[in-house]
């Protein structure tokens, strides 16, 4: 991802939703979204969105 935590360094960063005026109204106008560090629980507003995950297509079952 490329993204380290700025208080620890750890590259375990997690999306988070959207918490707060700050977060909900501030913030997505400048284009910084949430994340949450693993390791040390603090949450930073960075401008990486993320990779995008896709749903697997269901497969069409046999029902014989």
């Amino acid at each position: 991802m490329g993204v380290a935590c700025p208080k620890c360094g750890s590259d375990h960063l997690r999306r988070v939703k959207r918490e707060g005026f700050l977060q909900v109204k501030f913030w997505p106008f400048f284009g910084y979204y949430p994340w949450e560090c693993a390791h040390c629980r603090i949450t930073v507003m960075l401008r990486h969105r993320g990779e995008r995950k896709r749903k697997q297509p269901v497969e069409a079952k046999d029902s014989a």
